[in-house]
């Protein structure tokens, strides 16, 4: 398995795989690799403005690091399982993520 690079995955989809790997009887003696997207600093602080625009906390966005997308062996398996267990078609969204990490933040 080559991961050369950060990569992100949603809480919410890991608790998922969680309750996948302790109910599904198929899933047994198995590591679930569960990594959605690569990321670099420039996409995220780019969603973080986007989704806080007047927000002058959140530095500028720094140059691209331009990483090529890689595919993982073992990350399919993962979501496979969310998609058989859970009915999703796809891993959450980085910015979906972020958005609901904020509004989180935000109602304390």
């Amino acid at each position: 398995m080559k991961t050369g690079g950060m990569w992100f995955v949603d809480v919410e989809d890991v608790a998922r795989l969680h309750a996948v790997a302790l109910l599904d009887d198929h899933v047994e003696q198995e590591r679930i690799i569960a990594l959605a997207s690569p990321i670099d600093w420039t996409r995220v602080v780019a969603c973080l403005r986007t989704l806080r625009p007047k927000n002058t906390s959140i530095p500028p966005v720094p140059p691209s690091s331009s990483r090529a997308k890689e595919l993982i062996m073992g990350s399919s398996r993962a979501l496979q399982l969310l998609q058989s267990f859970f009915g999703r078609s796809e891993w959450t969204a980085l910015e979906d993520s972020l958005s609901r990490g904020i509004e989180s933040l935000e109602q304390r």
